[in-house]
């Protein structure tokens, strides 16, 4: 799983995500599964998975996105957030942008390994805590 992540963030050049993997034993009424919690810090991933209502940052006339919805890689983009002569980054604070599209690798990470049958259900299930972990309430 933190593989198919690391190829959606690979093309990214500003920052790293890192991820974290924790594996714990889940106990049932009739049963002991693992449970993993995949998790990670990093704002712009998390933007990038839920999408946002709204953004601040104007982008430039050709960008084009690295990523896309319910894909777990990335390719080369192009363009970016507009940056002014002294390289800052051209933000808005009295108009809303639309907002970031949402690309769900949460729910790309489930439907891949839902019927991988080295995966036990708990493990299955337990993806669900991918982004409780990125909050910070996993």
């Amino acid at each position: 799983m933190v593989a198919d992540l690391n190829k959606v963030t690979q093309t990214w050049q500003e920052h790293d995500p890192q991820f974290e993997v924790q594996v714990a034993p889940s106990f049932g009424l009739t049963s002991v599964d693992e449970e993993m919690t995949v998790s990670t810090d990093d704002q712009v991933f998390w933007w990038l998975n839920k999408g946002t209502k709204s953004r601040a940052a104007w982008m430039t006339h050709n960008f084009k996105p690295k990523t896309r919805f319910m894909w777990l890689g990335s390719q080369q983009g192009e363009g970016g957030v507009l940056k002014d002569k002294n390289g800052h980054k051209v933000l808005t604070r009295s108009k809303k942008l639309p907002g970031i599209k949402a690309r769900n690798w949460d729910e790309a990470l489930m439907e891949k390994y839902r019927n991988t049958p080295s995966f036990s259900t708990g493990l299955f299930n337990s993806l669900v805590n991918f982004f409780l972990g990125i909050l910070g309430k996993g």
